[in-house]
């Protein structure tokens, strides 16, 4: 079973860039629903879709930006 999963790396000001590697069938969808919900331009965000298995709608939905959501914002994570 493939799992829903998604990975980001964000580059720090001045550039502000966030890359996401996400199990997702509809990049362009996450895309936009990133850069809404984070309130960032649509330049500064880039999604990358990893390689799935059968396409069967099950990764259709962007749910990555459900759970940024349900949080006040996104915070970076100490390397």
């Amino acid at each position: 079973m493939e799992q829903h999963a998604a990975m980001a790396d964000w580059s720090p000001p001045p550039d502000g860039k966030l890359t996401l590697w996400s199990a997702t069938q509809t990049p362009h969808y996450v895309h936009r629903a990133l850069a809404k919900v984070l309130e960032l331009p649509a330049a500064r965000i880039r999604v990358i879709a990893c390689p799935n298995g059968g396409g069967f709608g099950g990764k259709s939905d962007p749910s990555v930006t459900r759970s940024w959501r349900r949080s006040s914002r996104c915070s970076p994570v100490a390397r």
